[in-house]
């Protein structure tokens, strides 16, 4: 970060604390001035107070138009100062400079005036464009330094901004926010995957590869069943097999005639994870037995499919298995710890073989969501209002000031190696006339084609079917 200052932005200087207001007078004093001094000049000869008042009137309404004109051409302009001056007064009123005390003559007096004389301001700069304001700083080793580095949950509530990275290079701090998150969404039509990654937002996509499984917890009206939609269909256009589980039968297990692998009973979806566990595991020997088998080498090396198990409603599974009257006490906590195994096995193993979990919940609860559980789930989604503790259980403890979005299918997000703070997320816009049944349903017709095309091959090269590495499994 060593470029010149005007690089870095504009540097915030002392004296702009009332900076707006300043040239907020001078702009109405000169609007209000001019029009009054030609209004006098041309009514001299008769000057009087009806004529006086009449001319105030006059420039006070032209001063207004003119300044409202000048307001809404030049209003970009008038945020950036805004900004400035807001940075300005952060740094007066908490004190991030030092004065010294000089001793001036009075003429009127033997005694001396003490003034105080600004002996240390830091070098702090600003700038914005169309996304992001970014705000740099020296460190520059004055007492302040270690403030100037947990600037960023100031900065947010400041701006209503998200600090989206935070750079430390040249003896300089960069906090980069991004403003105005809207811009970032995208529509549904634009979710198409590149090979492993899921576009999410513009400039921020899921690499699946890189950031396994995903936890997307939102409340009722948050946006949830959508946003999982928009995953499903995503999946499919990837070519991932999907297996659905939804305890309460509710908008995901609508496409039970549509997929083959939705399941929405205690029982089938015990038997779901238990057999995406063993086919892990398949997958497991079936790469070491390929002969370009490469250690730490993952699926997607081989050009495997991915496998994606999406539980709905994980909170209340657990929930539901634990208040089972069907089986006795035994059985029942005999089923809970198997399925919890498979997701713990999943969760810490899947990544390389390329299964993966979904898991989405209207809460996460510490009770049923572990922080070791957690923490692997490398996507963190959150939408719609949630309490205090539901932000810290999805996200863990962070230097974040989390506001409640207002709107459906806003909310945070965190991809681990991706995003390095947690960030404010618009989930992709669907349009109302968008049926998804229709479309996930033409989109595993069109699977079924290609996995028959696959299946030949496979008959015809010896390989086993769904197994296959090679082209034909390269997701699109």
């Amino acid at each position: 970060m060593g470029e010149s200052s005007g690089m870095k932005g504009i540097r915030i200087i002392h004296g702009m604390k009332n900076l707006l207001w300043e040239i907020y007078a001078v702009l109405f004093a000169a609007c209000f001035l001019i029009p009054l001094t030609i209004f006098l000049k041309n009514g001299y000869p008769e000057l009087n107070s009806a004529i006086v008042i009449k001319s105030c009137i006059y420039s006070l309404i032209i001063a207004i138009v003119t300044g409202l004109f000048i307001w809404l051409l030049l209003r970009r302009l008038f945020v950036r100062l805004k900004d400035m001056q807001k940075l300005c007064r952060m740094l007066w009123n908490s004190r991030f400079f030092l004065t010294d005390s000089v001793n001036t003559p009075n003429m009127l007096t033997d005694k001396k005036e003490i003034k105080r004389k600004i002996a240390y301001f830091p070098k702090i700069y600003y700038k914005r464009d169309k996304k992001h304001i970014k705000v740099t700083i020296a460190l520059d080793g004055s007492k302040f330094q270690k403030n100037f580095t947990e600037l960023a949950e100031t900065l947010e509530q400041m701006f209503f901004c998200d600090v989206v990275e935070t750079q430390i290079k040249d003896g300089f701090i960069q906090y980069i926010l991004l403003h105005d998150v809207q811009r970032d969404r995208l529509t549904i039509d634009n979710v198409t995957p590149n090979k492993y990654t899921i576009p999410l937002m513009k400039n921020l996509s899921w690499d699946i590869v890189r950031t396994p499984h995903a936890l997307v917890v939102g409340g009722t009206g948050g946006g949830k069943s959508y946003f999982l939609f928009v995953l499903i269909e995503a999946l499919l256009k990837m070519k991932a097999e999907v297996t659905i589980c939804d305890i309460k039968q509710a908008d995901l297990a609508e496409l039970a005639d549509t997929l083959p692998n939705v399941t929405y009973k205690e029982g089938g979806i015990i038997s779901a994870l238990r057999k995406a566990s063993e086919e892990m595991m398949e997958r497991y020997e079936y790469l070491r037995s390929l002969p370009n088998y490469t250690i730490g080498k993952d699926f997607s090396y081989y050009n495997l499919p991915p496998k994606f198990i999406i539980i709905d409603e994980y909170v209340a599974l657990l929930e539901s298995m634990k208040k089972s009257n069907k089986k006795s006490d035994k059985d029942a906590r005999a089923d809970r710890e198997s399925f919890e195994n498979c997701v713990s096995q999943i969760v810490l193993m899947g990544r390389q073989a390329g299964v993966f979990l979904i898991l989405a919940t209207q809460r996460p609860d510490a009770q049923y969501l572990s922080g070791n559980i957690r923490d692997q789930l490398g996507a963190r989604i959150s939408l719609g209002q949630m309490s205090t503790d539901g932000y810290k259980m999805t996200f863990g403890q962070v230097d974040k000031s989390f506001v409640n979005p207002t709107e459906r299918g806003m909310g945070y997000i965190c991809l681990d190696g991706t995003t390095p703070n947690v960030r404010k997320f618009v989930s992709p816009y669907v349009p109302p006339d968008h049926n998804f049944k229709e479309h996930i349903a033409r989109l595993y017709e069109g699977e079924k084609q290609t996995k028959a095309v696959t299946a030949q091959q496979s008959e015809r090269s010896g390989e086993p079917e769904g197994l296959t590495s090679g082209s034909n499994h390269r997701p699109s």
